[in-house]
């Protein structure tokens, strides 16, 4: 049994590893380069006219039907494409997402893990520290996608 309270970053996540001999599972990578195909792929995609114009605030609507598809697919539910709250950047959406459920009355949280420690801050400064948390291992057929 670890405790990772201390611990706000991906970075601190991945030094805890390191140091304990832990395989870190950090999103990202942080110790390797990402691979040269990818590297490849956005050295021709920055070049583009419109990539750096500002996106949509709720995502490109490509992106979001692509998720809806996923959704049925693999959780055989049926949501709309407006439902799809897509950000640049994890934090981002899930204090927007967060924020939007707290504002409806929302008042329990589900985390699907693995996920980030700072997740739980996140919800803390939202919600407050005696916010329950219900911990939805990855797999588990009872999501909650209905």
């Amino acid at each position: 049994n670890m405790e990772l309270t201390d611990l706000k970053t991906m970075r601190d996540i991945n030094d805890y590893c390191v140091r304990k001999g832990i395989p870190s599972l950090a999103q990202g990578m942080i110790e390797l380069p990402p691979p040269e195909i990818l590297r490849k792929i956005a050295s021709e995609m920055v070049m583009q006219t419109d990539i750096h114009t500002y996106r949509s605030r709720i995502g490109e609507l490509s992106y979001r039907n692509a998720i809806k598809q996923f959704l049925g697919k693999e959780f055989n539910t049926t949501i709309e494409a407006d439902n799809v709250l897509a950000t640049q950047g994890v934090s981002s959406g899930i204090v927007s997402t967060l924020s939007l459920v707290k504002e409806r009355g929302g008042s329990t949280v589900g985390l699907i893990e693995p996920f980030y420690t700072y997740h739980i801050f996140q919800i803390k400064r939202l919600y407050g520290d005696d916010t329950p948390i219900r911990y939805i291992p990855l797999g588990e057929p009872e999501t909650g996608f209905k």
